[in-house]
């Protein structure tokens, strides 16, 4: 998705300066469920800063930009789901022989 802002953002004329990358304050994940409750967490707040991009656009009268968002919107939408989805089989299954099944039938 970067990719694509990166290459949007150069054909409406903008220019783009790349930072660095800071590592993740969170420590080491022991469990699976910690870690898709932290990927889940990372897929709300980036539908919450889409959705604040869309906002700025409508109230800017950009309807490119904000038709551009669209797709970005439902994609996080399904993501969300998608984790959700895990997230919940993780906390049924629980550690041991559940959690291998699920963990071979995801593959």
């Amino acid at each position: 998705h970067a990719q694509q802002f990166m290459e949007y953002q150069a054909q409406r004329g903008g220019t783009l300066e790349l930072l660095p990358i800071q590592k993740p304050t969170i420590g080491k994940i022991e469990l699976p469920i910690t870690a898709m409750e932290r990927a889940l967490e990372q897929e709300h707040e980036l539908y919450t800063h889409l959705q604040e991009m869309n906002r700025l656009a409508e109230e800017a009268g950009d309807a490119h930009l904000s038709d551009f968002l669209v797709d970005f919107l439902k994609h996080q939408l399904e993501d969300i789901s998608h984790k959700t989805e895990m997230a919940t089989v993780l906390r049924r299954v629980g550690d041991g022989v559940g959690l291998h099944m699920y963990d071979q039938e995801i593959l």
